[in-house]
């Protein structure tokens, strides 16, 4: 498999992952590979995600992308399980960009990659 699917897989992977541990059942996520971009667009019924888990999603994947933690990131991150709580920090430092909204029981946001040439 294309190492660069398999990053993409696992930032979404682990994004649901950690809204699926939080009670959240009802997905719709929309997912676009254009121009050297991977762009991921979820709506999630999020009545079971508390204002505290909410604001912990947005701290841990709002953190700047750091090209060079990218490798070592797949040594740390290892194989999914339920408990990815604390990965999502990891999956933060993989992406460029992410913009959240709270619509009353959803929880609207769209994460996008950037691929970089090494």
């Amino acid at each position: 498999m294309n190492f660069k699917l398999e990053k993409n897989l696992k930032i979404l992977n682990e994004i649901l992952a950690y809204c699926f541990k939080k009670g959240c059942r009802d997905f719709d996520i929309n997912i676009g590979f254009a121009q050297g971009t991977s762009v991921y667009k979820f709506c999630i019924d999020a009545s079971q995600i508390n204002d505290k888990d909410f604001q912990n999603l947005i701290q841990n994947i709002s953190i700047d992308r750091q090209l060079d933690v990218e490798e070592t990131f797949w040594e740390l991150s290892g194989e999914s399980s339920l408990s990815s709580e604390d990965q999502l920090p990891l999956v933060g430092l993989m992406v460029d960009d992410v913009t959240f909204k709270r619509d009353g029981s959803s929880i609207i946001f769209e994460v996008k990659r950037f691929e970089q040439e090494h």
